[in-house]
């Protein structure tokens, strides 16, 4: 039956042997893919942790930069509160300080209107007063050769009777003529202070003759200096002296110097 003299059960053992060899190849097969299954496991592993640790990192770096933000967010609002704070508080401090300028200024000004009306015032009463007060007049530029009773009778009216106070001071004509002329004035006071004003008018730029008929344009006006002097005003010391007592010593001392010198000169 078997040509080639090779026994069944022999081929039989050669089939299962065959066959276990199949058997161990496929094994170490099977065994290497377990490893490549738990490689794969550890990778989708490490795979998904890198994820969620990329993702942690990213959260918290999402709310670090957030809270970062938040925080110079509130920053920048406390400043802009700080901000607005000082620029209200210094709005009211230039409000209450312009306010209290305005008021100065106010005061001032109406201080120096109070002033000026009161200068205003003042000065007007002060002229008033000199208008009041001034009496004498002063007549100027009258000829050199014009005596007093010579300029009264220039006058229509006795115009000594009218007055209360007069002083004439005459002239003269200097020797050289290359000097200038001293002219007469005369000084008046009328009773009347109206008639003052009238006399002024009436008689400023009058002419006045001298003995040579050589006219002369007279000058007259309030007098600046409005004292009153009176001439024949008496000294009560006049004609005292032979009974002052001061005198009176001292003759005696001038007496009693002589006398000792007349002594001294007799011992000698």
């Amino acid at each position: 039956m078997y040509s080639s003299g090779v026994r069944p059960y022999k081929i039989l053992q050669k089939v299962k042997v065959n066959e276990n060899k199949d058997k161990h190849k496929k094994e170490p097969s099977e065994a290497s893919k377990e490893p490549t299954k738990r490689e794969d496991y550890s990778k989708k592993n490490t795979s998904e942790r890198k994820k969620k640790y990329e993702d942690i990192k990213y959260y918290e770096c999402n709310r670090k930069f957030i809270n970062s933000k938040k925080q110079e967010a509130e920053g920048h609002d406390k400043i802009t509160k700080n901000k607005t704070n000082y620029n209200i508080n210094s709005n009211s401090y230039s409000e209450k300080y312009n306010k209290e300028h305005l008021r100065h200024d106010e005061k001032s000004r109406n201080e120096n209107l109070l002033k000026q009306k009161e200068n205003i015032l003042i000065s007007l009463l002060k002229k008033e007063q000199s208008c009041v007060n001034k009496k004498k007049i002063i007549i100027r530029h009258l000829p050199p050769t014009l005596s007093e009773d010579n300029f009264f009778d220039s006058f229509s009216t006795n115009l000594k009777d009218e007055l209360d106070y007069y002083y004439y001071v005459n002239g003269s004509i200097p020797k050289n003529p290359a000097d200038d002329i001293i002219y007469s004035r005369m000084y008046l006071s009328f009773k009347d202070d109206l008639k003052t004003k009238e006399f002024i008018k009436t008689q400023h730029g009058k002419f006045f003759y001298d003995l040579n008929g050589v006219k002369y344009k007279a000058l007259v006006s309030f007098a600046p200096y409005q004292t009153l002097i009176h001439k024949n005003k008496s000294d009560d010391m006049n004609n005292t002296l032979e009974s002052d007592d001061y005198f009176l010593k001292f003759c005696e001392e001038m007496n009693n110097q002589e006398e000792s010198v007349k002594r001294d000169a007799k011992m000698m």
